[in-house]
Formats: C-alpha cells, structure tokens, sequence
C-alpha cells in the first residue's frame, strides 16, 4: 500500500468500475431523500436569514445586533436562494442535499486516485451514519464538506508544471478556499491549517508568494471586520456562551470522552475509519509531510472537540474529519482484490453495526432515547416532526413553520424567556424579543457563568435581577456592576454603528477593559456565618482535597466569606490554588471599600500555596465581608485555609526565647496569648528576629492541644516559607514543646520575621517561648 500525490493513474479508470461508482453515487442520492431532515439548531439560522430578507437586517432579534449563528457563509447563501424561493426550511434542506450531492460527485471524479478507490470512499461515507445524516440536517456542514473538497483537490493535486509544486498562484487558490471554510464554519480552519502551512513553506517563501496568500486570506479577514462592526466582536455570540460558563476544564474533557464513546457506540464506522487512516498514515508514511500535514489537521481537530467537550449532536463533528481522512485514504495505491473489496466489506458490517443504520431509515422513524450524558442521535429525535419523507406523505412535519402567520409589520416590544433557540423563535417571527437563557442569542446571558445544572451545547443561565425589564426600557438591573456593563453592551448592539461611544466600546470589550465588571458581578456566594468554621481547613497538597472549596464548580466562581475586623491590625492567612492571581475585594456595609490582587502565577499550578495580606486601615467603617475570585473564570482553583487574626505588636526574639518548662498552664501570665475563648478573637504572633537566619529548625512551647502555622517572611516582608506545629497532647496539659524544621526556602533565602498564627481546637491558645535552633 503506498501513497502517490503525483499520479492519477487515469488507466486504472475502467467502465466496470464506473458503473459501479454511479450506482454507489445514486444510492448516496437515494440514502440523501431517505434520511434528509430539519435539525433544531437549524433554525437558530433561518430566523436571522428572515429578519435579514424582510428588512431588519443580519439580526436574530430585531432590536439589537447579535450574530447568533456560527455559519456567515451558510447563511448568507441560504439567504441569496431563499430570496428567490419565497421559503427558507425546505430550501435549506434540498440545498444541502443539492451541495451533498456535488460534493460527493466531485469527490469521485477530481479527489479519488481512481474510480475503485472512488467506489470505497462513496461506500464509507453513505454508511457513515454522522457523514450522511449531516449531509442534510439544514446545518452548514453540507458546504464546509464541499469547501474542504475543493481545498483537497488543490492541495494534493500534482505540479502544473516545472518548478515548485506550490506556486503563488496555487497558494491564492489554497488560501482562498481555506477562507471559505472558515468563514463558513470557524473551526474548521484546524483542519486546513497545517497543509496550508507545508504549502506555504514547502519551498522558500517569496514575496509574490505572501501576497497571493494574504489575499486569498481577504473572505476571511473582511468578513472579521465586518464583524467587528456591526456586531462589536469578531465572533459569534455563540462562541461566548459556550466558553464563558466557568465549566472547569477536566469536566468538559470527561464530557468530550463521552462524545467519542457515543460515536463508537451508535456509529462505529466513522472512528475507526478516522483512526485507522491516521494511523497508516503515520506509521508507515510518515516520510510524506504532505499528506502527514493533512492528518496532523485531523488529529488537531480531534483534540479540539475532545477540548470542547464534544456537542450534543451525536457524530456531528466527526463527519468533516471522516472526510479528510477518506480523501486521502483515496489517495492511496490500493489492490481491488486484496484491500478494496476487504474494505468495502468491513465497512458495510460496521455500518450496519451501528444504532439505527441510515440504510433502514424510512418516514417511520421513531425518535431514540438519549445517550450518554445526554449526547443525542439528533436526526432520529427531530425525525418525526421535521423529516423530509414525513412531510412529502402529506402530514406536514414542518409545515408548522412554513404555514406561518406572521405580520412582520408589526411592531412589539413582547418579550418571551425560554431555552429553545430554535424553532420557537422562528416560529414567533420578528414582533417578539426572545430572551435565550442557554445565551447563544443574548449577549449579556453568554458573558455569564452558566448554572450547575449543565448539560453540553446547553448551559443555562440565570436572568440577573431587573434585566428583563431593562431590556426596552431604563436600565434597572439591580447588581451596579453588571448594570454598568449591560450601559455598554447595550450601546453596541443597540446604538448607530458609527455613534462615538460605540466604537470605543468595541475596542473596550475586545481589548478586556470591561471584564472587571462580569467577573465583580460573578461572585457566586459561599456565605460564611464566621471565619472560624473554616479555620479548621488546613493547607491541602492538592486544590482537590475534600475540604477546599472550590471556585467554578458547585460554589460558582469565587467565595464571600462574612467576617468580623474589629481586631487589632487584622491580617488574613489564606492558601489559594497556585498558578493564578486572585481579586481580594474588601466590603463595609455593602460598599466596596478597597481592591488589591494577590499573584500566586509562580506557584505550581494545581497545588495550593499559602499567602498573608492585611486588611485595609483607617476605614471609618469595619470590614465586614471579604471577596475572593480568581482573575481566570475558568481555572481550576479553591480556598483552603482561611482565617482572620488580629496581629498584637511584633515582639523581639530576646523577649520570646527565655525557656519556658512543659506542663506550665496554658495561661500563665508570662505566656503570650493569642485566643482566649473568643472564636472572633483570635490574634497572631509577630517575632523581631532583628538580623536575617539561617536556622535549620525551630522549637515551640504552645498551648499542647492546638495546631500553629508558622510564617517565614524575608527582610522585604515576603513569605518565603511556612510549616505546620501539630497538636502534642500531654495528660498534664499545659505548655508541650513541638520541633519544626524550617523550610528548605526558607534557610535558602534566610528569614528576619516569624508569624505564628494559632488554628485553635478549643480556642485556647498560648505560646511559651520560640527558640530557633541548628544555626
């Protein structure tokens, strides 16, 4: 089995074997007619492409700019047909049947080395139950299909002639199509990315050669500027709602597993035909960097949707990927006899091995059940209502949207709040305001962290108090912060494109300035009665460890912690999860009173590490709740130990290091107290060291029943080290001695300040004396 780019091998092309590929191409059309359908998310499409062809512009709701869909080019061509056609659900669902067609003709002819190889890659693909199903589905994957065809043919197609393979003229064509692509679906471009890079430097890159390239690029970059301003971001509104949810990572890994375990069980044909391509092409052709290039994109493609968390449309991302990989499994010298007819065999057995075989499929197709973690077969859930055979045997499965009765002159400030984004609002036609809590039409919902509740391609939010009311009228939405940011968003998707202020809010949001005021309003509440319940939460190796709380999972992200100042110089020790800065918001009587940031981005992330910071001074009112949030809604952190201590006046080490004799009571009048039976009272202990030390290890004679946490700061008040004085039960009681070792980081950098700070049992604690020791 080898691979040729250069040779088509025309000879090979005999009319058995032509016979042969039309049947296959005409029971590919058969299996089209036979399966063809509606898919929800669909919809969320043809409602721009209404509002758009009666006058309200490229708008999902007519009162504001939102790109609610993720396919411009899909979109603006079932726009310019369904102009024409008077109708948009039919005409998108026999346009992708029309395209999927062409796409698969041109695939045989101008993509398969010859009309044998042709015969197997139409075989794989019409059992392919995700390829198949999303041929039609009214989604945009009918035409990226095509695109990625037309970009194959000219990248693998051999030299026109003498010199480099890849002339600057080729590369316009190259960058062109790959422009399409990515216009029509954004990440799509993943799968080009790295032939288009091999294309470019596969010889040495001239100037001619950049500046075909950069224009091919211009469907691409124009379509971003267009983008940009008349919507105020580059991106779909979508790609917002679905990012900015505050989901951890690990979640939607697992999540993206499950999709790939999905797609093995209901449809095992298209992995193994994607891994098994890759494989090959790995292993044994791995000296051909043009075609590794093409599966380096598939498996960058691969590791995104697994990144993603997959979707909920069973097999939907996998079909662009299986038609890469048959591309170029065409390309290779195969034996009729000895590697095509084996295939072709296999690949019907594992076509017909999956759940619900799209060669079965007829008007009576029932809807299935739901897979794993709610991944559903799609086309076999929305069949029954919007199927195309169901609606050509007279009961109209979408003719509810066809029929419709709408007056599109009619003006409405009527608001609807629902989780359905497609159907429904189509069906509502423009009059209506559709508030989408999933957030891929509302642009304020999708900067918002999503509820627990999730469940992938859904994440619901929750509508802040006063926005629905804010939406035509005053601005009355009760949180300050995000009642500043929805004064901005509103302005630009709402106000003139050219008004001042808005353009400077573009740059505003896509430059981040405005991110503050989401994160400020994203505090999920884990309200703390006192600091003191969590005083027993120890510094834990691991962010995960069962007593932490966690941000961006079940307490959302971040924590209020209720606390009470009226201490002495009130200090806070705190261990966060390392690798991320953290926002510390200081609050009296509701009124945000001081901000700082704590950088832990040196600490290892995923382990916590332990910090101090004072509380404001000179406040004429006392702090009374404290804010904690890291800066990356998406991180993975928590907090694990978190007190607030008073810090009585340092003392020098000659007034701490007089030898006090174990057993003595804990409340001795030479002893130091720190708590005296007050939970809300607890003080912590500041020693002078008066010159830096190098010191191996340390004694301390405390109270014996309760824990310490030491703190080692350098001269520059930096901690540079910290352990823990465990309990020492004695039977007598009193003062025990505990021995530390002091911290390798610590004897490293040298210390001149110790904080001792009491994690009490019985709120009881004392300290006898501290001794360093091992100089």
């Amino acid at each position: 089995m080898t691979i040729s780019a250069d040779s088509k091998c025309p000879e090979t092309r005999s009319g058995y074997d032509l016979i042969v590929l039309v049947f296959l191409l005409s029971f590919f059309a058969i299996l089209l007619v036979r399966t063809g359908w509606l898919n929800d998310d669909a919809y969320i499409t043809f409602r721009t492409v209404d509002n758009f062809l009666h006058g309200y512009g490229l708008r999902w709701n007519v009162a504001e700019r939102v790109q609610t869909y993720t396919n411009p080019l899909w979109m603006l061509t079932l726009s310019l047909v369904s102009l024409v056609t008077g109708e948009i659900p039919l005409t998108a669902l026999f346009l992708s049947m029309a395209i999927s067609l062409a796409a698969m003709t041109h695939f045989a002819l101008r993509n398969a080395r010859n009309y044998a190889n042709a015969a197997l890659g139409v075989t794989i693909l019409s059992f392919s139950k995700a390829y198949v199903e999303y041929s039609t589905s009214g989604l945009e994957n009918a035409l990226t299909h095509l695109l990625l065809l037309l970009f194959l043919a000219r990248y693998l197609a051999p030299a026109e002639g003498p010199g480099e393979r890849f002339s600057a003229c080729r590369m316009f064509g190259l960058c062109f199509l790959a422009a399409l692509a990515s216009v029509n679906r954004m990440d799509a471009g993943l799968l080009v990315a790295p032939a288009l890079l091999y294309a470019f430097f596969q010889s040495r890159p001239t100037a001619s050669k950049f500046v075909c390239a950069a224009v091919g690029f211009l469907p691409l970059l124009s379509w971003l500027i267009f983008s940009t301003i008349y919507y105020g971001f580059p991106f779909p509104n979508t790609a917002y709602a679905k990012f900015c949810t505050a989901v951890r990572p690990s979640d939607l890994l697992w999540q993206g597993f499950c999709y790939y375990l999905n797609s093995f069980s209901l449809d095992p044909l298209t992995l193994f035909i994607i891994l098994a391509v890759m494989t090959i092409t790995i292993a044994r052709h791995w000296r051909n960097p043009q075609f590794l290039a093409v599966m380096i994109g598939v498996a960058l493609y691969l590791a995104y949707i697994l990144k993603i968390g997959g979707d909920f449309m069973s097999g939907r991302f996998f079909a662009a990927p299986l038609l890469v990989s048959v591309v170029l499994l065409s390309q290779w010298d195969l034996s009729v006899t000895r590697q095509i007819l084996p295939l072709g065999a296999l690949t019907i057995l594992l076509g017909l091995a999956g759940t619900g075989p799209n060669v079965f499929s007829n008007q009576k197709a029932e809807p299935g059940e739901d897979g794993l973690n709610f991944i559903q077969d799609e086309r076999r859930c929305y069949y029954a209502e919007r199927g195309l055979l169901r609606f050509l045997r007279a009961n109209a499965g979408d003719r509810r949207s066809i029929d419709r009765t709408i007056d599109y002159n009619r003006e409405s400030k009527t608001i609807l709040v629902g989780h359905n984004a497609g159907l429904e609002p189509f069906t509502t036609g423009p009059s209506i305001h559709f508030v989408d809590t999933l957030g891929l039409g509302d642009p304020l919902l999708s900067r918002l962290p999503a509820k627990r509740d999730w469940y992938i391609g859904h994440f619901i939010r929750e509508l802040p108090e006063g926005y629905q009311d804010s939406i035509f009228g005053q601005n009355v939405i009760e949180d300050p912060s995000l009642a500043e940011y929805w004064n901005y968003l509103h302005r630009v998707t709402s106000k003139p494109l050219w008004d001042e202020w808005r353009l400077e809010d573009i740059y505003k949001f896509n430059t981040g300035q405005y991110d503050h005021l989401v994160r400020e309003y994203n505090m999920r509440t884990y309200n703390v009665e006192e600091y003191v319940p969590m005083a027993t939460r120890e510094e834990a190796l691991s962010w995960r460890a069962q007593p932490n709380i966690p941000f961006n999972s079940e307490y959302g992200v971040g924590i209020d912690v209720s606390v009470i100042s009226s201490l002495p110089a009130p200090l806070i020790i705190a261990s966060l999860g390392g690798g991320e800065s953290y926002s510390i918001m200081y609050f009296s009587k509701g009124e945000l009173v001081k901000k700082e940031t704590i950088d832990l981005t040196m600490e290892l992330r995923g382990q916590m590490a332990l910090t101090a910071f004072q509380f404001p001074r000179n406040l004429d009112d006392p702090v009374d709740l404290i804010r904690v949030a890291p800066y990356s809604a998406l991180g993975e952190q928590s907090v694990g130990l978190f007190l607030v201590v008073g810090s009585i006046p340092a003392v020098p080490y000659s007034a701490i290091s007089a030898p006090r004799a174990a057993g003595a009571p804990w409340d001795a009048t030479e002893n130091i107290i720190l708590a005296s039976g007050d939970p809300c009272k607890l003080t912590a202990l500041t020693v002078d060291l008066g010159e830096p030390r190098s010191n191996v290890s340390l004694e301390i004679m405390a109270d014996h029943d309760d824990k310490y946490l030491v703190l080692f700061l350098s001269n520059s008040g930096r901690i540079v080290g910290r352990a823990f004085a465990p309990p020492n039960p004695t039977g007598a009681g009193g003062l025990s001695a505990r021995t530390l070792d002091v911290p390798y980081s610590a004897f490293h950098e040298r210390y001149t300040q110790l904080i001792v700070c009491p994690i009490p049992v019985d709120v009881s604690c004392s300290i006898g004396h501290i001794r360093l020791l091992g100089s």
